[in-house]
């Protein structure tokens, strides 16, 4: 944390603004508390689990689509609004 022990860097202001009432003397590790790894990534295989049956029920509606118009080069653009407040986009 050289940064905050040095007003004359750059980036000193920046730092204090952005880390609030952060006091290095205070700080205790103890109170951390992490994410449970095997919870976050059971999360996100079920979210990829989840991601790739969306796809599959896309794929199945655009065909349906193809039959019903009689359009057989039908391009669709869908984009998703996950959770996490991310997107995904596919062209299928």
């Amino acid at each position: 944390m050289s940064i905050f022990d040095d007003p004359e860097n750059e980036e000193y202001d920046e730092m204090i603004e952005w880390s609030g009432d952060y006091d290095p003397e205070e700080f205790n590790s103890k109170n951390v508390i992490f994410d449970d790894q095997n919870e976050r990534l059971k999360k996100e295989m079920n979210n990829i689990e989840y991601l790739i049956d969306l796809y599959d029920m896309i794929i199945a509606l655009k065909q349906g689509i193809m039959k019903m118009l009689n359009y057989p080069n039908l391009k669709l653009q869908v984009v998703l609004y996950l959770e996490s407040s991310h997107y995904l986009r596919l062209k299928i």
